[in-house]
């Protein structure tokens, strides 16, 4: 529990729904990290208000703390210009979610480019985690509410109403955040795309190559049949 983010999707992040101050679902995920591992260990998702959902985001950081002393290091949310999730307002926002929450301990707001990276889509950002999901670096835990919405989203991908949850899980293996755990403790192939040393040889062994670029890209590997 020393390491632990909270990945977010706010519902009010585009113009008209900051004016009116609510949009679709807002999501979060609460995921504690370790190893290379991502357990998603809580979160929460509802059509709210801006305010509704900030005080929801404030009952996760303040369970994560009464009841295992544990800090939310990183709240990711998509960076955007301009109203909602534009970086500045979003940061103040959370400012003052903390602010009325003083007792509790405050983590760092990290904005995450999602979308329109070079010609990678929202889909293609999704994929780009599922080997995470294949080889086992996703632990979902059973009594984590929410987490329905995310495996639903992941086993349809691109085929789904909404795709909130697999985008803000996405946030968990970023390379702004999840080059932050301890030096050898991430899988071979990422570990060498991060310029790590690469001794240390996860099991399974992830499957994917590195380009010229240093772009680390899972293999396209289908599901085998265990008989």
């Amino acid at each position: 529990m020393k390491t632990i983010d909270i990945h977010c999707d706010f519902a009010f992040k585009d113009a008209d729904n900051y004016r009116l101050q609510r949009g679709d679902y807002g999501v979060a995920h609460v995921c504690a990290k370790k190893g290379g591992y991502v357990a998603r260990i809580g979160g929460y998702r509802g059509k709210d208000t801006q305010d509704q959902f900030g005080e929801e985001l404030m009952k996760l950081v303040a369970w994560l703390w009464y009841e295992f002393k544990a800090k939310v290091r990183y709240i990711t949310y998509e960076q955007q210009s301009g109203h909602g999730s534009g970086d500045e307002s979003t940061r103040l926002w959370l400012h003052q979610m903390f602010m009325r929450h003083a007792d509790l301990p405050r983590a760092t707001a990290v904005p995450i480019k999602r979308h329109k990276q070079g010609n990678k889509s929202k889909l293609a950002r999704i994929m780009d985690t599922n080997w995470a999901w294949q080889e086992g670096y996703v632990v979902l835990v059973r009594e984590a509410a929410f987490t329905d919405p995310l495996i639903y989203q992941m086993l349809n991908q691109g085929y789904t109403t909404y795709d909130d949850d697999a985008d803000a899980f996405a946030d968990a293996f970023n390379e702004k955040v999840y080059k932050k755990t301890r030096p050898g403790d991430l899988p071979e192939a990422v570990q060498n795309f991060m310029g790590g040393n690469g001794n240390w040889t996860p099991l399974p062994t992830v499957h994917g190559s590195i380009g010229r670029n240093g772009q680390f890209t899972p293999e396209r590997r289908t599901a085998r049949n265990p008989g």
